[in-house]
C-alpha cells in the first residue's frame, strides 16, 4: 500500500514538473486557495454562533464580567460601546452564573458628571436636570447597599416651585429594586430605602415614596386605607392565620391533610379607649380631724338663791346672790373620710369582637384489601365532634357572637397541568451549531472532490504521460514501439519487466519497424 501510494506521488509531482512555469504558478495558488477556503470552512464550522450577553456596560463593568468569564474559561468576542458575547447556547446560563456574583454593576456616574467641563453658555435647565441625574444615582448607590438588593434605580419627581403657597405641589419618588434570587426585603428594610430617599429631597414626605421589585409588587403600603392602617391589617391576617394553623393541627391528624381546608374571618376593635373611676364606700367611714370651742364665765355665788329660799325651810327669806349669771357657749366640728378608690383604666387595642369560622372536609376515603379506594359521607356524630373540636381551638364565646361552620364535600381532584411547550428544533441553541457544521462538512466534501481529486488526477494522468514517453529519448525499445500505428496504445500499457516479449512481438508483426529501430540505435551510437 505504502508502495503504491509513493509510486502515486512520484507520478504526481512527474506530472507537476511537466507543466509550463505558468501552469505551475497557478495550480500552485489553486491548490493554496483551496486549503485556505477548506481551513476556513471548518474553523467557521466549528466556531459555535455568539449572542448578545450584555451591552452598553461601563469600562468597570465590562473589565469584571470578563475577568469572570475568563475564570470560567467562557468562550467571548468584545463589540463596540461595552458589547460582549457569548456562545448561544450558554448565553442564559452565564447570565444566571454572573447574577449571582453580582454582575454587572450597572451604576452611571453620580456627582462624578459634576466634576467634568459644564460647558460654555449651559442653560440652567440642563443644570437643574444634570443635578437632579446625579441625586438619582447617588441614591440608587445608596440603596443598593443594602444585602438583599442587586441593582436599584431611583427616579424622582421635582416640580417646579411656585411663588404662591397655596399652588406649591410636593415632590414625589419611586424606587425600583431588582432583588437577588430567593431574597426578599422585610418591612423595615422598606421603610428604611423610604426614608433615606426622602431625607434626601427637601420637602419630600415619606408617604411619597413609591417602592416597588422586580416582579411589580408594590412594597409600600399607605396607612389609613379603608379606616385600616398597614400594620393593623398585617395583624389582622397573622391572627387568622394563626386560628386557620389551630384548626388544621387538630384535624389533620384524623381526616389527612389534603382533605381540609379552612378560613377564619376575625373582626378586631382597633378603637384604644381610656376609663378614670373614683369609687366610695358610705359604710366605711374614720375620723379625721375634731375641733371643739368652748366660751363663758362663773363666779362663786353669795347667799341664797331665790330659788331655794322658796323652799320650806327657808323662813320666808329672801337672799340675792351677790354674782351675776353664768354665760357659756361650746362648738365641735369632725370631719370623717370615707374610702375611696380612683382606677385608670386603657383598654388595650387589639380586642377580638367576633370570629367566624368556616372549615370543609373531604369525603372519608376508606382503602380496601385489594387496593381500592372508596368515599363516603362522615356521620353526624362525626360531624358534631369534629365542631366541637374546633369551637375549642379558637376558643368559641357565644357572648361574642361567634359562629363556626363545617360541611362535608367531595374534593375535586385536580387536574394535572399540561407541560410547557418545548421549543422546536431549529429554535435550540445548538441547532445553529449543527447546521455549521453540516454545513463546513459538505463544503470540504465538494471542495475535494471537485477540486482537489480533479487537480490530482490530471496530475497522475500528465505524469504517467511523461514517464510512457521517456524511453524514446534514452534509447528504450518499449519507446521506439510506441511510435508505431499499431503497437502506441498497446505498448503503454505495458510494464518494463515485459519490453522483451513486446520487442518479440513487433519483430514478428512489422519487420520493417524493427529495422527501422535498429537502424537509428546505429546511427545514434
Amino acid at each position: 500500500m505504502a508502495a503504491s501510494e509513493s509510486k502515486l506521488f512520484t507520478t504526481q509531482f512527474v506530472g507537476f514538473t511537466n507543466l509550463t512555469a505558468i501552469r505551475q504558478l497557478g495550480l500552485f495558488i489553486a491548490l493554496a486557495a483551496s486549503v485556505a477556503v477548506g481551513v476556513a470552512i471548518v474553523m467557521w464550522s466549528i466556531t459555535p454562533n455568539m449572542a448578545l450577553l450584555f451591552s452598553g456596560l461601563s469600562e468597570k463593568d465590562s473589565g469584571l464580567v470578563i475577568g469572570a468569564l475568563q475564570r470560567q474559561s467562557v468562550r467571548y468576542q468584545l463589540g463596540g460601546t461595552g458589547t460582549v458575547l457569548v456562545p448561544s447556547a450558554d448565553v442564559h446560563n452565564i447570565r444566571m452564573q454572573l447574577a449571582s456574583q453580582g454582575l454587572p454593576q450597572g451604576i452611571a456616574s453620580g456627582f462624578e458628571m459634576l466634576d467634568g467641563p459644564q460647558g460654555f453658555g449651559v442653560s440652567q435647565f440642563m443644570e437643574t436636570a444634570r443635578f437632579q441625574r446625579s441625586l438619582e444615582v447617588e441614591l440608587s448607590r445608596s440603596v443598593m447597599a443594602l444585602a438583599n438588593v442587586q441593582v436599584a434605580r431611583v427616579h424622582l419627581a421635582i416640580p417646579k416651585q411656585s411663588a404662591s403657597l397655596r399652588n406649591r405641589r410636593k415632590p414625589s419618588a419611586s424606587v425600583l429594586v431588582s432583588l437577588y434570587s430567593g431574597r426578599m426585603l422585610e418591612e423595615e428594610q422598606v421603610m428604611a430605602i423610604t426614608h433615606i430617599v426622602s431625607s434626601s429631597v427637601p420637602d419630600l414626605k415619606v408617604s411619597n415614596v413609591t417602592v416597588v421589585d422586580q416582579n411589580g409588587r408594590l412594597l409600600t403600603s399607605k396607612d389609613n386605607v379603608d379606616g385600616i392602617s398597614a400594620s393593623q391589617l398585617k395583624y389582622t391576617q397573622n391572627l387568622e392565620k394563626s386560628y386557620i394553623s389551630r384548626i388544621e393541627g387538630i384535624l389533620v391528624p384524623i381526616v389527612g391533610a389534603d382533605a381540609i381546608s379552612a378560613q377564619v374571618t376575625a373582626v378586631v376593635d382597633f378603637t384604644v379607649s381610656e376609663q378614670t373611676q373614683e369609687l366610695f364606700t358610705p359604710d366605711s367611714s374614720v375620723l379625721r380631724s375634731a375641733e371643739i370651742m368652748e366660751e363663758g364665765t362663773s363666779a362663786n355665788p353669795q347667799g341664797v338663791s331665790e330659788a331655794a329660799s322658796n323652799q320650806p325651810g327657808s323662813k320666808g327669806k329672801i337672799v340675792e346672790n351677790a354674782s351675776q349669771a353664768v354665760n357659756s357657749r361650746r362648738r365641735s366640728t369632725e370631719k370623717f373620710e370615707l374610702d375611696k378608690t380612683i382606677s385608670h383604666t386603657r383598654f388595650a387595642m387589639g380586642n377580638v369582637k367576633r370570629l367566624s369560622v368556616a372549615v370543609v372536609i373531604d369525603d372519608k376515603k376508606i382503602i380496601s384489601t385489594d387496593g381500592t379506594v372508596s368515599r363516603s359521607n362522615y356521620s353526624p356524630e362525626e360531624m358534631e365532634r369534629f365542631t366541637q373540636l374546633v369551637k375549642e381551638a379558637v376558643g368559641y364565646t357565644v357572648q361574642r357572637g361567634d359562629s363556626v361552620k363545617i360541611i362535608n364535600a367531595a374534593f375535586s381532584v385536580p387536574a394535572e397541568p399540561e407541560p410547557l411547550p418545548e421549543k422546536s428544533i431549529w429554535q435550540q441553541g445548538w441547532f445553529s451549531d449543527v447546521v455549521k457544521n453540516v454545513i463546513g462538512g459538505v463544503l470540504v466534501l465538494v471542495l475535494l472532490i471537485g477540486v482537489l481529486k480533479p487537480v490530482m488526477r490530471s496530475l497522475t494522468r500528465i505524469g504517467k504521460e511523461g514517464t510512457n514517453q521517456e524511453p524514446a529519448a534514452t534509447g528504450m525499445p518499449a519507446a521506439a514501439m510506441a511510435a508505431g500505428p499499431q503497437g502506441t496504445s498497446h505498448l503503454s500499457a505495458q510494464h518494463d519487466s515485459d519490453n522483451v516479449t513486446v520487442v518479440k512481438t513487433a519483430a514478428e508483426q512489422d519487420p520493417k519497424l524493427v529495422a527501422q529501430v535498429v537502424k537509428s540505435w546505429v546511427s545514434h551510437e
